[in-house]
């Protein structure tokens, strides 16, 4: 009986440990990434964010931006 109250201790506090990392990486996601509906469009400008005549996906326009 001891032996399964030890069994079940484990398991509490293993799953409490693994929902505390799951919450602290769901709200790290939250805030570190950023996603756009369908009908938006998420600009992101920087240096060296791609190759506009080898991805389709990055666009460049008429300033070189």
């Amino acid at each position: 009986m001891l032996q399964d109250a030890f069994l079940f201790v484990t398991f509490i506090v293993i799953g409490a440990i693994v929902l505390v990392v799951g919450l602290i990486t769901l709200i790290i996601f939250r805030f570190r990434y950023k996603t756009a509906s369908s009908n938006e469009a998420l600009i992101v400008t920087g240096p060296n964010l791609g190759d506009p005549e080898k991805e389709k996906n990055v666009f460049q326009d008429d300033n070189g931006r």
